[in-house]
């Protein structure tokens, strides 16, 4: 019996060890991606968030933060939620290389995609270039 207790106090220390590991930066925002691609967007968005709190200095903070924007526009529909955490983007971030990204989903929050009057011409151009014939080679 003191043999099974054994054994079963190490396995339970083996569980503790390895399920209480605390994720770096670059795997927590793995986790968070892998969230939002299995379409779980709470806990994608907690995820991102803890990110940004955990490691506040880390490369990949302005892309979960813009993807906390992202999710609240794209996939919840929740738009003031969109419009705040795309506005704590341009606040904190100013000058990253996605502000002008941050901006534009600002302007069009809660357009349809098709609406967008300058997308649907670009959308034409390029199938209307794709479908055109090719020389044949002779």
């Amino acid at each position: 019996m003191y043999k099974y207790f054994l054994i079963l106090l190490l396995l339970a220390g083996i569980v503790l060890q390895t399920g209480c590991k605390k994720l770096n930066d670059s795997e927590t925002f793995a986790q968070a991606n892998q969230f939002q691609r299995e379409g779980q967007y709470c806990e994608a968005i907690d995820t991102y968030r803890k990110l940004t709190e955990q490691f506040p200095d880390s490369k990949f903070c302005p892309q979960a933060q813009f993807m906390i924007g992202f999710i609240f526009a794209n996939d919840l529909e929740d738009l003031e939620k969109a419009k705040t955490a795309y506005e704590k983007f341009l606040e904190t971030y100013p000058d990253h290389e996605m502000a002008k990204d941050a901006g534009w989903e600002l302007k069009h929050l809660g357009e349809d995609i098709n609406d967008i009057e300058k997308l649907t011409k670009i959308s034409e151009e390029t199938t209307s270039d794709s479908t055109a014939e090719e020389p044949s080679e002779k």
